[in-house]
């Protein structure tokens, strides 16, 4: 056996284990020693789809989401400010910031080939003697030494299509405890987040089955997703079965930022049966700027939230209908009153480490 294939034998053992950065490493050591193993190349290009979603392309290319947070940071970021960046991504929240006046910008990005990447846009673009990348997650940061005083401004922007699967909520209650200045400023300030009751026979069966060819295959629903997938409803055939009603609203500058649990009543505008909720935010990066995803708004990056519900439920119009809602900061799921609880000790997971979203 090669040099090349042990080390891609070694990498696809540390894929299995999850551990992507060092498989990564191992492949482009095997690409280096032998240019034509595809096998390497190939490995290559899979743990870097694990390590680094698509979707960092699509939003580098929301042209609407770029203005908007250009916009914030001219107006908060002041000359000669200390700007903590979390999740850095591709760079883009820092270099705005050195952009509009920061004296200095720490960027923390946990995902090495991320951070690896942001490093050399960083210094492509003439800024590398304002902008330091720390390749740490945010809570693994120490004021003193990977920041060097208690930051003037955060800019960040861990949001998924469902506002907290990603952790905005801890990523920003830490960072408020142990790594910004009193009354410093963060982008974005707040956030509410609207659930609307939802009619789609397509959308329920993205996430449950009953018969194929004739078999009862319904135990496989014992694998359906409870919590929420990623939709773009102007997509999916659905029909709205009531007004979007605001469930949750965050206060990231001031607020408590503690798991909460909401009772909501929707009021259906017809008769239908709801196969699903569909869920989206407003977020406020400071007064007056507003990045949305609405259904209407077909141009963000983010798609809606959708989460089915067990089973299908009968509406009628003027009948409210009751829904449950809680999160824990980085998870979010929706009930049905009267349905079935799981257990909270089940429910309230710990917070994940939170990847780069810029």
């Amino acid at each position: 056996m090669s040099a090349a294939a042990e080390l891609c034998e070694v990498g696809d053992r540390l894929v299995r284990d999850g551990r992507y950065s060092e498989a990564l490493r191992l492949f482009r050591l095997a690409s280096a020693q032998d240019e034509s193993c595809r096998e390497a190349s190939v490995a290559e290009d899979a743990a870097i789809r694990k390590l680094v979603p698509r979707w960092h392309f699509e939003m580098l290319n929301d042209v609407e989401r770029t203005l908007a947070l250009e916009t914030a940071i001219a107006r908060a970021v002041r000359k000669g400010d200390l700007v903590l960046d979390i999740g850095t991504g591709a760079g883009l929240l820092a270099l705005l910031s050195a952009r509009h006046g920061a004296g200095h910008v720490v960027s923390c990005e946990g995902v090495a080939p991320v951070a690896e990447v942001a490093e050399r846009i960083v210094e492509r673009n003439g800024y590398g003697d304002r902008i330091s990348i720390v390749r740490k997650w945010s809570t693994e940061l120490v004021v003193g030494r990977d920041l060097p005083a208690p930051a003037d401004v955060l800019v960040t922007e861990v949001v998924d299509c469902g506002l907290v699967g990603e952790g905005i909520v801890p990523t920003v209650r830490h960072a408020r405890e142990s790594l910004l200045a009193d009354g410093a400023t963060i982008i974005p300030a707040r956030a509410t987040l609207y659930a609307q009751p939802i009619e789609s026979v397509e959308l329920h069966r993205l996430n449950h089955v009953r018969l194929v060819a004739g078999f009862d295959v319904s135990d496989f629903n014992r694998l359906a997703s409870r919590g929420y997938s990623p939709v773009r409803l102007s997509q999916v055939a659905h029909r709205p079965l009531g007004d979007p009603v605001e469930v949750f609203a965050f206060d990231f500058a001031r607020g408590e930022l503690a798991p909460q649990e909401r009772t909501v009543r929707c009021a259906p505008h017809s008769n239908g049966r709801c196969h699903a909720v569909a869920l989206w935010f407003d977020l406020e990066l400071v007064p007056g700027v507003v990045l949305s995803n609405d259904p209407l708004n077909t141009s963000s990056h983010w798609e809606q939230a959708v989460q089915c519900l067990d089973r299908p439920v009968a509406v009628r119009c003027g009948e409210p209908l009751e829904l449950r809602l809680w999160h824990d900061g980085c998870h979010l799921l929706v009930e049905r009153v009267g349905s079935p609880q799981r257990p909270a000790s089940r429910r309230m997971a710990r917070a994940p480490r939170v990847k780069s979203r810029i």
